[in-house]
């Protein structure tokens, strides 16, 4: 989920730096995040007011983009960075489930189905997740490694 971005600049005037935050897809299209354009101040980062909640669909095949925008005034404006305020959700689950020993009303199915999404588990087998069955240290291994991305080098 991304919250807030930050535009550190130099601004003598108003609407001299500006930043747009997009999100680019694999098919080329885009979804426009966030825009805005700094206050006048000196050297300190601005951030757009309220956080916008923003949800990233799939972590897949998506590129995040900041483009930074100087104004062309007599004033200078300078550009340091742009930092991007970020945190990790769980996505919101399927109507139906994917395994059938973890139905809707599950206490852990959003959690389960999160990790089956993201390539985590496929299970125990039969269509099942086995919730109540203890795992081994090297499935443990498995699903640290897959959920951090982990991959050995080919």
């Amino acid at each position: 989920m991304i919250d807030f971005v930050g535009l550190q600049s130099y601004s003598p005037n108003v609407f001299q730096t500006g930043v747009a935050l997009y999100l680019n897809h694999r098919d080329g299209s885009h979804d426009v995040i966030a825009e805005y354009s700094s206050s006048a101040h000196g050297w300190d980062t601005d951030y757009n007011a309220a956080a916008l909640g923003f949800q990233i669909p799939a972590n897949v095949h998506n590129a995040l983009v900041a483009h930074v925008q100087l104004g062309n005034a007599a004033d200078l404006a300078y550009f340091a960075w742009v930092e991007i305020w970020w945190r990790r959700t769980v996505s919101p689950p399927p109507a139906a489930p994917t395994f059938g020993d973890v139905p809707v009303d599950h206490p852990f199915f959003q959690y389960v189905e999160a990790i089956a999404a993201a390539g985590i588990t496929v299970g125990c087998g039969g269509g099942n997740f086995c919730p109540e069955q203890p795992i081994t240290r090297k499935q443990e291994a498995a699903f640290i490694a897959k959920a951090l991305g982990l991959h050995w080098p080919y």
